[in-house]
């Protein structure tokens, strides 16, 4: 088989979706419109609706645009300002390193003066030392022998001696080891203090960096804010612009449907098939100004309207045409978009279809009368607003009737006749 899309109408649920101020405003105007406004054609008013509706969509686009800069822009700002959290700290942590620098350095200066001070006593020992090796060292050796009583005690004076010159050898060494020591070491940490403090001067100049970064950013989406605030704006001026064009378009089908009624006698036709619904025409069968024949962009793939369009309202009843079987029932909203539908066999051979029903009121294989209700007015499938609520019944008379049963299963769109020549 080989078919083609009907293309599902949006308006309805664009209007849906409109705020509930502009479609009660869209309602107020549609009450007061003069008969100027209703003068419009339904074509016209249609077009009108329809680039309106575009430009409610195109300002959607921008403002999910806009929205959507605002939300990267926003997370930006928002990776800026953990950075500089992160250089705070890392400046934070500098300075506790510092303070703890500053301690070791002040505990350092305290063990230089405790050592000065043990270096000035160790002075007045050594100065004790110093004066006894003075007195042994101006002793000769052979004062020293001739001095003692005997060759022991000149032994154990010249141990003594000894024992003082290294004495004093071994203090030298080990206060000018530990002052070396204490000046190398407060030395190191005055180095450490002075590369603590250049690391913080870095990370404070990449505060200020960072900061003016962010201010920049901040601007940025504020600007951009500011932006989809008036997206917002136009959106809610186009939208009033939408209810507008609505309450012209319902005004055009109300005239339509008014002219209609005075122009519709029954049809031309042999009278076989009874009107299915107390509605007005909305769209006549063949090449309508909404078909678009040989288009094939067109609502019908650039193809004829294969029915006619009956507008009473939503959920009302739906007649049999004539007498016959119900040979099926489904719902079809992919291929055809017939939606709920309903076909019926009549004794002559033709076949009725009736599409975009709210709920069915037969069963397949059940035998109906003329007149006898089958179903009700609604939008199922794709349905374009032809009457009020945006509802109408679809209704085509089939001479050769083809029913598909697989991964499509509903009518063919091919074989149909006027129904307007059995009415």
């Amino acid at each position: 088989m080989v078919g083609f899309w009907i293309k599902k109408s949006s308006y309805r649920k664009q209007i849906m979706n409109l705020p509930l101020k502009v479609v009660i405003y869209a309602l107020s105007i549609f009450v007061l419109l003069p008969n100027s406004v209703l003068a419009i054609s339904l074509d016209e008013s249609k077009n009108t609706l329809s680039q309106v509706e575009e430009e409610v969509k195109n300002i959607e686009e921008n403002l999910k645009s806009k929205r959507n800069e605002v939300s990267t822009l926003q997370g930006q700002l928002s990776y800026m300002d953990d950075q500089v959290a992160a250089v705070e700290y890392q400046i934070n942590i500098y300075g506790n390193q510092i303070k703890s620098t500053n301690a070791d350095i002040e505990a350092t200066n305290n063990k230089i003066l405790e050592t000065q001070k043990t270096i000035e006593n160790q002075q007045d020992i050594l100065r004790e030392y110093i004066i006894e090796l003075y007195t042994y060292g101006n002793t000769t050796t052979l004062e020293m022998i001739a001095g003692s009583q005997s060759f022991s005690e000149y032994l154990n004076k010249a141990e003594y001696v000894e024992t003082i010159q290294g004495k004093v050898n071994e203090n030298l060494e080990s206060i000018q080891k530990l002052k070396k020591e204490l000046e190398e070491k407060k030395l190191a940490l005055d180095q450490k203090k002075l590369g603590l403090a250049k690391l913080q001067e870095e990370q404070q100049i990449k505060i200020q960096v960072l900061d003016s970064q962010r201010q920049i950013q901040k601007s940025l989406v504020d600007r951009t804010k500011g932006q989809e605030s008036e997206y917002k704006k136009q959106l809610s001026e186009a939208q009033t612009k939408q209810a507008e064009a609505f309450a012209q378009y319902q005004a055009a089908v109300k005239e339509s449907i008014a002219n209609s009624k005075s122009s519709y006698k029954g049809g031309s036709g042999n009278g076989y098939l009874a009107m299915p619904s107390n509605g007005v025409i909305t769209q006549d069968y063949g090449c309508t100004s909404f078909a678009q024949c040989g288009n094939s962009s067109g609502p019908y793939g650039g193809k004829i309207h294969n029915g006619i369009d009956i507008a009473y309202g939503y959920n009302g009843p739906i007649y049999a045409a004539q007498e016959g079987v119900v040979l099926d029932r489904g719902n079809e909203s992919n291929s055809y978009g017939w939606g709920n539908w309903v076909a019926i066999e009549h004794p002559n051979g033709l076949v009725t279809l009736y599409g975009h029903l709210s709920s069915f009121a037969v069963n397949k294989g059940n035998t109906v009368t003329k007149g006898q209700i089958i179903g009700y007015e609604g939008f199922t499938g794709s349905s374009w607003p032809k009457g009020p609520g945006g509802s109408h019944l679809h209704f085509s008379v089939y001479t050769d009737f083809v029913l598909y049963d697989g991964a499509y299963h509903g009518p063919g769109y091919e074989g149909t006749a006027n129904p307007y020549d059995f009415l």
